[in-house]
Parts: C-alpha cells; structure tokens; sequence
C-alpha cells in the first residue's frame, strides 16, 4: 500500500536592505533576483522582482536551491540621468550566493548610488 503524497514548501529565502550612499534607506527602489548560472540569455534574464518597503527592505521567499544573484539598477531624470548598477553580498563578500535547500540569508546592505553619467 502506497503512503499519501506529501507536498512541502520549498521555505528558502534571500532578504536584505537597501541604502543610499548615506546610509539611509531607499523605499521604492526595484530589486532583481536572477540566476548566477543562466546560460541562454537570448530571451532576457530569468528571474523575480521585489520592490523595497519604506524601510529599504526586500525579500524573496520559495526559491529553489542554487546560486543567485540580487541587484539592483537605478536611473535619474531627463535633467540628471545616472545609471547606478549594485550587487549585493553576503558577509563574506560574495555577489553570487549559493542557497541550499531550506536555507535563509540575509544579506549585506546594498548601497545604491549615482555613480557615472549616462552616455
């Protein structure tokens, strides 16, 4: 006789904040998980957005095991256009994070900032 089929969540997740230059926290600011091992991008990156609270914050929750990036771009106005790209780390200083099943981390503060004009 076969047992019923049990169904778990996968329960892994990547959080972490995002700052200005200052410290402070950015609400509002759209932050990018992709996979660190995509290797058609001919279709666009694969991944999942999250945007920021007013405490700076962001999550990502049931994600599968491997390695993962999060990032994040910021652009500026007609009168100052800037283009600040970011990646975030974790404690040890790595931008590509290998999450195993069932595992939460928390990551270093990403700081965004206007850092070159835009050609």
């Amino acid at each position: 006789m076969r047992g019923p089929d049990v169904i778990a969540t996968i329960k892994s997740a990547i959080a972490g904040v995002v700052h200005d230059a200052n410290g402070q926290p950015l609400a509002g600011v759209f932050v990018q998980l992709a996979s660190a091992d995509q290797v058609d991008l001919s279709r666009g990156r694969a991944g999942a957005g999250s945007v920021t609270d007013a405490e700076g914050r962001y999550t990502f929750t049931d994600l599968p095991p491997g390695r993962h990036q999060v990032g994040v771009s910021l652009w500026g106005n007609r009168i100052r256009p800037f283009l600040s790209k970011a990646y975030a780390r974790t404690a040890d200083g790595r931008d590509v994070i290998s999450l195993g099943l069932g595992e939460r981390l928390t990551l270093m503060p990403l700081v965004a900032r206007p850092d070159r004009p835009m050609p």
